[in-house]
């Protein structure tokens, strides 16, 4: 089986689960919430419903199967600020860091 390029960041669930954000988590996210995350997305805009659906999201490589409302049953306010952590260190190391310079397109090898 070829390795992801996308980290995981193992949760601790019903059992031990795996977060990836891919492109396809990304889109589901998108999807299900309507948030564009090619956008500006602050964590603080963040409600239960974006919560569950981007643990949903996540999940979703393991578990194609998986439902939304199955997402949302192993959240509990016992766990939420501990899922809400593991979903951020997921995504935070899915995504680059910002340089604040403007991606450029590299240099062709051919001359012309």
């Amino acid at each position: 089986m070829q390795q992801s390029v996308i980290p995981l960041v193992e949760v601790a669930l019903d059992r031990p689960r795996h977060l990836r954000y891919d492109l396809n988590a990304l889109i589901s996210i998108q999807q299900a919430t309507g948030v564009n995350l090619l956008q500006k997305f602050e964590p603080s805009m963040m409600g239960l419903a974006e919560i569950r659906a981007f643990l949903w999201a996540g999940l979703l490589h393991e578990d194609t199967n998986l439902t939304v409302e199955q997402a949302g049953a192993m959240i509990g306010p016992a766990n939420l600020g501990y899922v809400t952590n593991k979903l951020f260190e997921a995504m935070g190391q899915a995504m680059p860091e910002a340089k604040g310079e403007p991606a450029t397109e590299p240099e062709s090898p051919l001359p012309g």
